[in-house]
C-alpha cells in the first residue's frame, strides 16, 4: 500500500518525518516506476513528490519537530519544499469577462466558448494534488450564455462538460459550487448528476435560508440521498465569516475567494489528551497553548517559503492576470480525534458519561474548541492577510490511514439523537471558520421523504450549523473522509487493480480504517417517534 498511497498527499506525515533522512530516494523512485498498481500520470506525480521530499524541510525549532515526530502535530504530507499554495480558489468570472492573455483565451461569446474556456483554465490551476480543488460557482459562470444555445444543446453541452471534468481531472478533491440563486444551470446539473453518477466533481450547494427556493434545495437533497452530494452550506453564516467572498474547495474547506490557503496542518487532540494524562486543566492551560504556538511556527515556515522562496507569486499567470491575490490567502489549522480525546479524559477521570450524550463531557469538548480558537487568535503570522494574520480553525475530515474519528464528530455508530447532535455541533461551529466535516446518514425512510430531510437541514442551519453533509444507506457512493468513492472501487481495491481516480484507493483504505459502515443511520419514522422538531 505504500506505493499506492504516495500518489496523494494523504499520508501519515509522522512517518514521512521519521523516514526522510534514511529513505533511499533512488530505491523509492524505482519502486514507483515498477508499480503495477499506478497509471502513468499517477507515477509521474509520485515521482515528483519523491524529488520534492529530497529537499530539506523548512527550518523549525526542535520543539515543533518533536511534536511532529510524536504525531501531535502534522503537515498532511504537503512536502518538504512547498512551491504552491495548498488550495487555490481563482476568480473564474474574470475569465468569463476578460478571457486570459496567458492562455490565449478570448472572452467567451457563447456556451461553447465558455465551457471550452473553463476546461482550459482548470487544466492550469495548481494545488497540493496537482489538480484544481475549486471550479467556481458553475451556474453563475455559465448562466450568461444560456440563451446562446437551444434547450437540447444546453443539456448535451452540460453533460459533456461534466463528463470531461471527471475524465481529465480524475481526483475526488476537485470541487464545484452552485450558488444560492435559482437558475436553469443548477437544475440541469442536478439532473445530469443523477444520470451520469460520477465521483468527480465533488459538489456544494450554497443554501441561503431567506432566498434559495425550497423545491431547489429538496431537489439537491434527493441527489445527496442517492449520490452523497451536493453538500449544503449555510450561505448566510459563512458570508459573515468571509464577507469578501468564499468558495468550498476540496473537502469541506471554506476559504476566501480569489485566494485560498497556503497550508493545512492539523492537531491530534487525542495525543494532547494522553500527553497530559487526561488532566483537563493542564490540557487547557498548557497543552493547547503549546501546540498552537508550534502550529503557528509551522504555518509561518511553510507560508514564508511559498512567498519568499518558491517564486509562485512572481511567476503565476493567476496572479499576473488577477485571478487570485496574495492578500486573499490564509492558512488552516485542522483538528481531529476530539472523540478519542474525550473518551480518554472520561476514562482517566472516571466520568461515566459519553461524548454526544453527557452534558459534562460535551462541555469539555466545547471548552477545548473554544480554547483552541482563543489561542489561535493570539498568534499573528505574516502573509495570512485574508484572515488578519490569524490561522483559521478547520474540523479536519481525516486521511486514509487514520484510526481516529474525523474532526469534531462523535464516533461512528454512537451518533446521538440528531436534535442533541445539532445542538452540540452548532455551538462549536461558531469557532470554526474554514469548514466542518459533519455527515448525517439516512436510511430507506428518507428515500420518499426528502421534504422531511429539508426540515432537518433548515433547523440545523437556524441553530448555527454551517455545513450539512447528507448520505444514505442506499447511496451509490460512499462518503469517506471528505470525498466520494464508488462502491465498485472497494472490490478493485481488494483485487489490487488499477483505479482511474487517484483517490479511489485512499477512500477504500479509509472505509476499512475508519469503520465507515458503522455509521448510525437516521430513520425519519424514528425521529418522528422521538418528537424531533428541530425547525420549531
Amino acid at each position: 500500500m505504500g506505493v499506492k498511497r504516495v500518489i496523494s498527499y494523504e499520508k501519515e506525515p509522522t512517518t514521512s518525518q521519521q523516514a526522510k533522512f534514511t529513505e533511499n530516494i533512488a530505491e523509492k523512485a524505482l519502486n514507483i516506476i515498477r508499480s503495477r498498481n499506478l497509471t502513468y500520470h499517477q507515477k509521474l506525480r509520485a515521482l515528483a513528490k519523491v524529488a520534492e521530499d529530497s529537499i530539506p524541510y523548512p527550518e523549525l525549532s526542535d520543539h515543533t519537530l518533536k511534536l511532529m515526530m510524536e504525531g501531535v502535530l502534522n503537515d498532511l504530507y504537503e512536502g518538504h519544499a512547498p512551491y504552491r499554495p495548498r488550495y487555490i480558489l481563482p476568480d473564474y468570472m474574470k475569465l468569463i469577462e476578460n478571457g486570459s492573455k496567458f492562455l490565449e483565451i478570448e472572452p467567451p461569446r457563447n456556451m461553447y466558448d465558455a465551457i471550452g474556456a473553463l476546461i482550459s483554465m482548470y487544466a492550469n490551476v495548481p494545488s497540493i494534488t496537482s489538480y484544481p480543488v475549486y471550479l467556481g460557482d458553475i451556474d453563475e459562470l455559465l448562466q450568461p450564455f444560456v440563451k446562446t444555445v437551444s434547450s437540447s444543446e444546453l443539456v448535451n453541452l452540460l453533460t459533456m462538460f461534466w463528463k470531461t471534468i471527471d475524465r481529465i481531472l480524475p481526483d475526488a478533491f476537485v470541487h464545484a459550487n452552485l450558488s444560492p440563486n435559482d437558475n436553469i444551470i443548477t437544475r440541469k446539473l442536478l439532473d445530469i448528476e443523477l444520470k451520469v453518477k460520477q465521483v468527480v466533481p465533488n459538489l456544494t450547494l450554497k443554501f441561503d435560508l431567506d432566498h434559495t427556493p425550497r423545491d431547489l434545495v429538496v431537489k439537491a437533497i434527493v441527489n445527496a440521498l442517492h449520490l452523497s452530494k451536493p453538500y449544503l452550506v449555510n450561505d448566510i453564516l459563512v458570508k459573515k465569516d468571509w464577507p469578501q467572498g468564499y468558495g468550498v474547495a476540496s473537502c469541506y474547506n471554506i476559504l476566501p475567494y480569489a485566494g485560498g490557503s497556503f497550508t493545512l496542518i492539523r492537531v491530534n487532540l487525542y495525543k494532547i489528551a494522553s500527553k497530559y494524562n487526561g488532566d483537563i486543566d493542564l490540557i487547557l492551560r498548557d497543552g493547547i497553548p503549546e501546540v498552537v504556538k508550534a502550529a503557528a511556527e509551522l504555518v509561518e515556515a511553510r507560508a514564508s517559503f511559498i512567498v519568499e522562496e518558491s517564486g509562485f507569486f512572481e511567476t503565476s499567470f493567476l496572479i499576473n492576470e488577477e485571478f487570485i491575490y496574495e492578500n486573499n490567502f490564509t492558512a488552516m489549522f485542522g483538528v481531529y480525534a476530539l472523540a478519542e480525546a474525550l473518551e480518554y479524559i472520561a476514562k482517566v477521570n472516571e466520568l461515566k458519561g459519553e461524548y454526544g450524550y453527557d452534558e459534562e463531557i460535551n462541555k469539555i469538548a466545547i471548552d477545548i474548541i473554544e480554547r483552541l480558537y482563543n489561542e489561535v487568535e493570539k498568534h499573528h503570522i505574516r502573509y495570512l492577510k485574508a484572515s488578519n494574520g490569524k490561522m483559521v480553525l478547520h474540523s479536519q475530515a481525516g486521511i486514509s490511514t487514520d484510526k481516529e474519528t474525523p474532526g469534531i464528530r462523535v464516533k461512528y455508530g454512537r451518533e446521538p439523537h440528531p436534535y442533541n447532535y445539532v445542538e452540540l455541533l452548532s455551538v462549536m461551529h461558531k469557532y470554526i471558520k474554514a469548514g466542518t466535516s459533519e455527515i448525517f446518514t439516512f436510511n430507506q425512510t428518507a428515500r420518499h421523504n426528502p421534504e422531511a430531510v429539508y426540515d432537518i437541514v433548515v433547523g440545523a442551519f437556524k441553530k448555527g450549523m454551517k455545513f450539512f453533509s447528507i448520505t444514505s444507506t442506499f447511496s451509490e457512493f460512499i462518503r469517506v473522509t471528505g470525498y466520494l468513492i464508488k462502491k465498485e472501487d472497494l472490490e478493485k481495491f481488494r483485487k489490487g487493480e488499477i483505479a482511474r481516480h487517484d483517490t479511489a484507493y485512499l477512500g477504500a483504505e479509509a472505509v476499512i480504517n475508519q469503520k465507515v459502515y458503522s455509521r448510525r443511520p437516521l430513520g425519519l419514522n424514528e425521529l418522528l417517534k422521538l418528537g424531533f422538531r428541530v425547525t420549531q
